[in-house]
């Protein structure tokens, strides 16, 4: 039987073809990532509820440039370079304490298309709770 040896990189774009926005609800484990769709001239990205691996971006224009590390943001020219003191951010926010930078927060995928985003939460601990509580009643 031949193994195959395939990166990170490649299983995620197969998983996107395959499964588009969908591939979210298969994958477990702490993950952030950004693919973009050249057919829809599409930009998926999408954080694991696991807040371990970060997604920071920015918008210059019309151009979108995203990066785990929230300095390497901070060197692009249209990034103000201050700190952002209103930011009363909450897990489901977007802000940072940087002004101009912008994340993405655990358990949501935002697609950009035609300069329009668009930010949803694909994961609910509670719905979870509420499965795992009505199989285990339904089980006895």
């Amino acid at each position: 039987m031949e193994e195959n040896n395939f990166s990170a990189d490649e299983l995620l774009l197969y998983a996107y073809e395959k499964w588009g926005i969908s591939l979210l609800y298969k994958f477990k484990g702490a993950f952030s990532f950004v693919v973009y769709d050249m057919e829809k001239n599409l930009y998926f990205l999408a954080r694991s509820p696991l807040c371990l691996k970060p997604c920071h971006y920015i918008k210059s224009g019309k151009e979108y440039h995203f990066s785990l590390n929230i300095d390497n943001l901070r060197n692009f020219l249209s990034v103000p370079k201050k700190q952002n003191l209103q930011s009363k951010c909450t897990v489901d926010c977007t802000d940072t304490t940087h002004e101009g930078i912008y994340h993405l927060p655990p358990g949501y995928f935002m697609t950009i298309e035609d300069g329009q985003e668009r930010i949803e939460r694909y994961w609910y601990p509670e719905k979870i709770m509420q499965c795992f509580r009505s199989h285990n009643t339904t089980d006895r």
